[in-house]
């Protein structure tokens, strides 16, 4: 897993995540920030809930499985959902090897102040990247992929938190039609849509075929 995490703006928040793992923590006291940083994990970890994942829901009756199987990847901090709230938005990485191949993300919310889970949701795909976008309230767009036998098929999806229940929103009222699509995510606003096919060669095909931008709670053509 590769976390890659930039800030475009107080407002607008990307962490991308894909097959390797980077994870850079800088402090002055490296043993007591690593110690605070594995206190943190720990809490965060253990109130995850397994029944709420396929795959780890079919290791629980395993006795010998790695207490590893979760690990912390990024930690955003803003208000996720209710904008009076302040709140931690952290993502996990589910080492999950015989799981269809896919990776899996579990991306969850707490309480800044309390630590307690407010809610999760399992991303499952080979890569994942999401998006926090902030407006009236907060959405969370998630592009991902699978690929099989060379050939990559994208999905985008845009949720909005209600009583702790991610509730999934259309990208865009009109159709998009059912041509496969590639998702670029830039700027913190602006969503590319590619038409995508492939040649002889399993090469990959764009051909730009629209641009939505984030505006208030949703996306927009201008």
């Amino acid at each position: 897993m590769v976390v890659m995490y930039m800030i475009k703006s107080y407002r607008y928040f990307i962490v991308c995540i894909s097959l390797s793992t980077i994870f850079l923590l800088c402090s002055c006291d490296e043993r007591s920030s690593d110690a605070s940083d594995r206190l943190l994990s720990d809490v965060l970890i253990s109130q995850i809930s397994w029944e709420a994942d396929e795959y780890l829901l079919s290791l629980l009756s395993d006795e010998l499985v790695d207490k590893d199987v979760i690990t912390l990847k990024s930690i955003i901090y803003g208000s996720f959902t209710n904008v009076s709230e302040e709140q931690i938005l952290a993502s996990f990485h589910v080492n999950a090897p015989h799981a269809a191949t896919l990776d899996r993300t579990i991306v969850a919310i707490y309480d800044s102040i309390t630590m307690k889970i407010v809610s999760q949701k399992t991303f499952a795909a080979d890569t994942v990247c999401f998006y926090v976008l902030h407006g009236v309230n907060s959405h969370i767009l998630f592009i991902g992929d699978v690929t099989y036998q060379g050939i990559s098929v994208y999905k985008a999806e845009l949720y909005e938190i209600l009583d702790n229940q991610w509730i999934v929103k259309k990208i865009i009222d009109e159709p998009l039609g059912e041509t496969s699509y590639y998702y670029s995510f830039t700027n913190g606003i602006i969503l590319h849509l590619f038409a995508i096919s492939y040649d002889e060669y399993r090469n990959p095909l764009l051909q730009h075929k629209d641009t939505l931008y984030w505006q208030g709670d949703e996306f927009v053509r201008r």
